[in-house]
């Protein structure tokens, strides 16, 4: 049975877990919130003890003389202080001997094996306690914005402390954002395109091209053999050589301890047994952020040798190693249409590209187009298209115009996400101090003005401005609505909420900042673009249906890049049922962003 409680009673306790939960009305509730605010805002920040404060806890508390000495030293000081001219001489050499006896005891102390231990526990103490004051200000953060919902519910809560209130709040169901939250659109979902669906390899193999150049009987994967996946797909039946691991295969199939598909997450994304689309990602981004342009060359070559070493210099994509370069992986979180708001560019992680997989899946945007009377149309280089083909297994005759089509999806964003102004989050990359170069200067409320160009603000990392002052801005909250939504879409989402602190995250922003252009695209090619762009969304299951039958692998043989073999699904244990099999996993699911 739930205890109604009164949080303003005296001598009410609210921190312990109590036998019945405790029921909070709405107001109890937001008063309940703001007194764990504001006391943990009370709360000075742990600061870490210095070698003098750690050496004198010890001796005061282990080594009896030195308490003896510090005292005889305060007694010298003072008859020092008040003696007459006959007696300083002989009072400033005693001084002079118990300071001397000081510093002997504390030599002898910092090499001891006690002190050593001592030390070494002290400073494990205070890393715990600095872990927990920073977990509890995360837990405020998250909490803090509770405060600006329009409507808190009444809750039942077993206590009263703000973990307990915060899992209890993020299991209700949110029906209007919190303040400070921005409503942003959930990624679009260009994989669930009809005309891009995933291509099981079990009946085909791994294409020739997309083996190791030494020999046919291999293919590499692309994880370093000192890396956690590296040592997993050896213990799964790979081999280590010259720095990189290697699976074997038979009949096109590599060769492990599990199934193919139990192995997928150790094999380039091409050579997986089932794979979503790798779709490409027009570069300048439309935000105009860069690593090397913003930050430097020594800071993104910092952060590219740490992921090469990672993947062994293999691709991700294909498990090339001809001039192997790291990208970004990306998340847009794009505003909602007719909401006056920024979008968020999250950084998710890193991508290892070869020539051939860079020039297909990051493209200049320059190099798809052809300039004509008319304005820009979309030029695509046969090399870059077929090898797209051949890393998406789009094999069959009726595929031919899938690249066409992914391009065209491609310069669709770029152009959509030109219209407005990007926050850059890289909370995901906090191992390197960054530095913004000469060409960009930090202006009101955080956002960075290039000398051409776009403004963007960064979140979530550290930084230095031109005038070496850090900076930190957090990153926003996000309020998530369906892709593709508009205004009067999510108005029923939407009652009852103050649309003005929609974009409080980008706080700052203006209707007037400038935009990166854009092309201006033929009548035919806009047309192309519209037609793609508004291509019907579904889910996409993979069953036995999907792949290609018997009928047609003998009819359309001969359009196949890779020779079928004659294994059997069911010799691989692959569950066309199972969720887990169709569905991409992390590095699968952002490997075109």
């Amino acid at each position: 049975m739930a205890m109604d409680i009164d949080l303003n009673k005296p001598g009410v306790e609210i921190e312990s877990g109590a036998a019945d939960p405790v029921r909070l009305s709405s107001n109890m509730l937001r008063s309940r919130i703001r007194q764990l605010v504001s006391a943990f805002m009370m709360k000075p920040e742990p600061l870490p003890p210095t070698e003098a404060d750690i050496i004198n806890e010890y001796l005061n508390a282990n080594v009896a003389d030195f308490g003896r000495v510090n005292l005889r030293i305060v007694e010298l000081e003072h008859e020092l202080a008040n003696a007459p001219a006959k007696a300083r001489r002989r009072l400033s050499g005693a001084l002079d001997e118990a300071r001397a006896r000081r510093m002997e005891i504390i030599a002898d102390t910092v090499g001891d094996e006690d002190f050593a231990s001592f030390r070494s526990e002290r400073k494990t103490a205070f890393n715990e306690t600095r872990s927990r004051h920073e977990e509890e200000a995360m837990v405020i953060q998250e909490l803090r914005p509770f405060l600006g919902m329009p409507h808190l519910p009444d809750v039942e809560a077993s206590a009263l402390t703000a973990e307990v209130i915060l899992s209890v709040l993020n299991g209700i169901s949110r029906n209007a954002p919190m303040k400070g939250q921005m409503v942003l659109m959930l990624d679009e979902n260009i994989y669930a395109k009809p005309q891009f669906f995933p291509r099981s390899a079990i009946r085909a193999g791994i294409a020739p091209s997309l083996k190791a150049e030494r020999g046919s009987g291999t293919v590499r994967s692309p994880f370093s053999p000192n890396e956690r996946f590296g040592v997993e797909a050896v213990a799964q039946g790979a081999f280590e050589r010259r720095g990189r691991v290697y699976f074997k295969l038979e009949d096109g199939r590599p060769l492990s301890h599990g199934s193919w598909p139990e192995i997928d997450r150790y094999l380039p994304f091409a050579a997986r047994s089932i794979s979503v689309p790798l779709m490409p990602l027009v570069y300048p981004l439309a935000s105009g952020f860069d690593f090397r342009t913003v930050f430097g060359e020594a800071a993104w070559v910092s952060i590219e040798e740490e992921i090469l070493e990672r993947h062994a210099s293999t691709c991700m994509v294909c498990g090339g190693i001809e001039k192997v370069k790291a990208h970004p992986r990306w998340r847009f979180r794009e505003p909602v249409k007719g909401i006056f708001s920024p979008g968020v560019q999250q950084l998710d992680g890193f991508l290892t590209l070869c020539f051939n997989c860079e020039d297909t899946l990051r493209p200049p945007l320059e190099s798809l187009l052809a300039k004509t009377d008319n304005g820009y149309a979309l030029d695509i280089d046969k090399e870059r298209a077929a090898w797209m083909r051949i890393i998406n297994r789009w094999s069959e005759v009726s595929c031919r115009s899938f690249p066409k089509d992914a391009y065209l999806l491609a310069i669709e964003a770029h152009r959509r996400r030109s219209l407005t102004n990007w926050i850059i989050d890289l909370s995901a990359q906090r191992s390197v101090f960054f530095t913004l170069e000469d060409d960009f200067s930090l202006e009101r409320n955080g956002w960075i003005w290039p000398t051409h160009g776009a403004p963007f603000k960064i979140v979530g990392a550290p930084f230095y401005d031109r005038e070496r002052v850090r900076n930190f801005f957090q990153k926003p909250s996000i309020f998530d609505v369906p892709w593709n939504s508009s205004l009067d879409d999510v108005n029923v989402i939407l009652q009852d909420f103050d649309m003005a602190v929609a974009d409080e995250g980008g706080h700052g922003y203006d209707v007037d900042f400038p935009r990166n252009p854009v092309p201006v695209y033929s009548p035919a090619m806009e047309e192309n673009l519209e037609q793609v762009s508004s291509a019907a969304v579904e889910r996409v299951e993979v069953d036995a249906g999907d792949r290609p039958s018997e009928a047609a692998d003998e009819t359309e043989e001969e359009d196949l890049p890779w020779k079928e073999t004659s294994g059997s699904d069911d010799d691989y244990d692959y569950d066309e049922d199972d969720d887990s099999s169709s569905q991409p996993d992390y590095h699968e699911r952002y490997a075109n962003s």
